[in-house]
């Protein structure tokens, strides 16, 4: 799409996490170094977030996530649920979601729905969102839809760098069990979700902000 891509950033941001994962122990067992480096790595996250003017780092698929349960439009996430811990529920979410149409995309299983797989699911829309005004302004922020703009065979001839692209993924499981270590909440029941608001929320969350993510980008398929 349109969005803007940083090269510099991009490597800048990755090194630094990588030397935070080689941190790992150290962080478990309260070295205030290596606290001190952590804090470091987010203010410049941070910082990088301002100086080029552009929130498609805040804005992926798992902000949708949490955002969307913020709204209460399924039964509402636990009280003491801070926005940040659901953002995080929601990278695993949609982190799992990813890694497991992976290899369908490789195996050549997913199917293209042809251009009438672009169309907004407004009869999704309406049973979600039941306030008429939360309703008007979901449809008024996908407009213009995201997706109508998708050369299909250009998307297609994408896929396998797609699936590259998810294979560099962390695991999720692996994932899950460092932050656990650190008393970390990393699944939908920590908030006091279930499976099937898991399975509403990769359906629903695409809409909650306009642009494109994979999850957005799977709707192009036909129903996994």
């Amino acid at each position: 799409g349109d969005e803007y891509y940083c090269a510099h950033t991009d490597k800048l941001i990755r090194k630094l996490i990588g030397k935070v994962l080689e941190r790992l122990d150290d962080l478990k067992n309260g070295d205030e170094e290596a606290y001190e480096f952590l804090m470091h790595v987010l203010l410049v996250y941070g910082f990088t977030t301002q100086m080029l003017s552009d929130n498609c780092a805040i804005s992926g698929a798992e902000h949708k996530a949490a955002h969307l349960w913020k709204m209460q439009v399924f039964p509402p996430v636990a009280e003491d649920s801070l926005y940040g811990e659901c953002v995080l529920i929601g990278m695993f979410l949609v982190l799992r979601y990813y890694k497991k149409i992976a290899p369908s995309i490789r195996a050549g299983k997913l199917v293209m729905d042809g251009e009438e797989g672009k169309g907004i699911e407004y009869a999704l829309l309406e049973q979600t969102f039941t306030d008429p005004e939360m309703l008007e302004q979901v449809i008024a922020e996908n407009e213009p839809n995201p997706l109508e703009d998708v050369d299909l065979e250009e998307f297609e001839e994408c896929l396998a760098d797609i699936a590259d692209i998810i294979d560099e993924l962390p695991d999720p499981d692996r994932l899950s069990r460092h932050l656990n270590a650190f008393g970390i909440q990393t699944e939908l029941s920590d908030i006091g979700l279930d499976e099937e608001i898991g399975v509403r929320t990769l359906q629903v969350a695409p809409y909650i902000r306009n642009g494109l993510t994979i999850l957005r980008l799977s709707k192009l398929f036909e129903r996994l």
